[in-house]
């Protein structure tokens, strides 16, 4: 719980990474033979997988304190950090964006109800 906020600037970092893999270009990008790999990917799809975090984020501040408020901070933990695994779970068997942009979403609000 203490490193979910590591986790923004580590995720970015991964999450990027991934981007320029092949086996991650060959599920959500499309052939391109002018680029090194034979792969690509558009720009929305990019900013779409970059700026979900944050939007999940949003939302779990908006409603992290009533869960607190009404079932108490220790089940809001345990509330994110099943929520965190059922997000990464999501995303790792994703083979389309919004699938993959959901789970994204998701660990947003894992990571709003940690805070």
């Amino acid at each position: 719980m203490t490193l979910s906020n590591c986790q923004y600037g580590l995720d970015g970092a991964i999450v990027g990474g991934f981007q320029a893999m092949a086996g991650f270009l060959e599920v959500f990008g499309y052939k391109d033979p002018k680029s090194p790999s034979g792969w690509n990917i558009e720009t929305q799809p990019q900013q779409l997988i970059g700026s979900c975090m944050n939007v999940g984020t949003i939302v779990g501040v908006l409603f992290a304190p009533l869960w607190s408020r009404y079932f108490g901070r220790r089940p809001a933990i345990w509330l994110a950090s099943v929520l965190c695994y059922i997000s990464l779970a999501i995303q790792l068997a994703a083979t389309t964006i919004p699938v993959l942009a959901f789970g994204r979403v998701m660990l947003g609000v894992s990571n709003a109800f940690c805070e």
